[in-house]
Formats: structure tokens, sequence, C-alpha cells
């Protein structure tokens, strides 16, 4: 059976590096709402959504716009406006009801959005950036080199295994640094044992065996209270 599973250690950037790392960030997240500004204004004036590949293909236009967003790794830039897409998918799903409503928000959107809508992102929350390949970053002992961001101090606090899908580095609001691995592995299918059954503890039913038996509440609180009173 092949499974994906996550692995985030802390890493520990010097103030240079933080700054590198800042930029990364800033960079990726100003893509991340270009490409939602457009894709609202293309709303807006054709009445029709814009897709992922549409909104990609005008990147070349920013960049040629921007020059400075060379300061990051290009594939970041390309990442956000999947992320975005994703983000929006997420949304479609909800109105079809194939997921569930979130929880209504403490206080209104600002932008006055419904629930669960792709909103802008600011630096004052958690930032990150996503590498789709993880050969991207490269691993040596307790570091880890970003591209334009150089070797970084991290803790391995326990084995890297299997093979490394994608890689996002990330800062929380309190200002510490880490990095997420995605790995793919393969892991043996769980075979039944002689004289062993699973139970699973449900309302419906109090226990339902894996053996198929089920086994009613036997309702102890009810009887006591009765004998209580």
């Amino acid at each position: 059976m092949q499974i994906r599973k996550g692995y985030r250690y802390r890493i520990y950037p010097t103030a240079e590096q933080g700054r590198k790392l800042a930029v990364q960030f800033g960079h990726t997240r100003y893509v991340y709402n270009w490409g939602l500004t457009l894709r609202e204004e293309h709303y807006q004036q054709k009445g029709k959504g814009l897709s992922k590949n549409e909104t990609i293909k005008r990147l070349p236009v920013l960049k040629a716009e921007k020059p400075w967003l060379y300061e990051a790794d290009p594939q970041a830039w390309q990442q956000a406006l999947i992320d975005l897409d994703e983000a929006y998918q997420h949304y479609f799903d909800i109105c079809a009801g194939k997921r569930p409503q979130p929880p209504p928000p403490k206080k209104p959107r600002k932008d006055g959005q419904p629930p669960g809508y792709p909103h802008f992102t600011s630096k004052h929350n958690r930032q990150s950036y996503r590498y789709p390949q993880a050969r991207r970053i490269a691993i040596a002992g307790q570091r880890i080199r970003p591209p334009k961001v150089g070797w970084v101090k991290t803790v391995f606090h326990r084995p890297l295994q299997g093979k490394a899908k994608n890689v996002t580095v990330s800062k929380t609001k309190t200002g510490k640094y880490d990095v997420s691995f995605q790995v793919e592995m393969e892991m043996p299918d769980l075979q039944p044992k002689a004289g062993q059954v699973g139970v699973d503890l449900g309302l419906k039913t109090y226990l339902a065996l894996s053996s198929g038996e089920t086994i009613s509440n036997p309702g102890n609180l009810i009887k006591g209270e009765r004998r209580l009173k």
C-alpha cells in the first residue's frame, strides 16, 4: 500500500538568511494576490472565471513588468498560482455541497466575501512558499539549502523516510521557521491475525467487531438511575 506522510522540522536561519526568506515569502505572496485580483477582475468584466492555465499564461507579462520578482525562485511563483486555484476548487466544492460549510467567522470579512472564498494573504499572518519538486531543496547533514537562501541549520529530530514529493518553507506569527516534507512511501498491508478482532466504539451500535458481531449498549447508567430513584 502506498501512502503519503508529512515530516516537519525546525530551521534556524541567520539574520541574513531571514532577510532572504522574507524576499521569498513576500514575492510569492505578491504573485498569489496578483492572481486573485486578476481572476476577480476577469469575472467582473467577462462574467466567467479564469482557469489555472490561463492565469499562469499571463505570468510572463507580470515578470516583464516586475523584474524584481526574480529575486525569488520562479518555481515558487507558479506554485502560488496553483495553490490559488486549489483554494478556488475548495470553495466551489463547498458551494456544490461536496465539502462541509466552514464555521461562520467571528467577524465579517472585510472584502464581503462568504466563508471559504479565497482571501488575500498578508505578511502579518503565517507565511509560506512551496516547491512542487523536492529536489529543489538540497539536504546535507543537519542543514538544508533552499534556492536563493543558502545552507540553513535544521534540526532533523527524526529520520526523513520515503521519497520526498514537495517541500514547504514557512514562518509562524511568532517568528519561528520550519520546513515540511511530504513524502511517498510503501506500507505493508495489514493482515488479519487468528484469534484477534478489531473493536470500534460507536453511537448507534455500542461495539462493532471486525468479525461482524455487534454488541448493544448495556445501559448501566440508565439502570442505575432507575434503581436510585
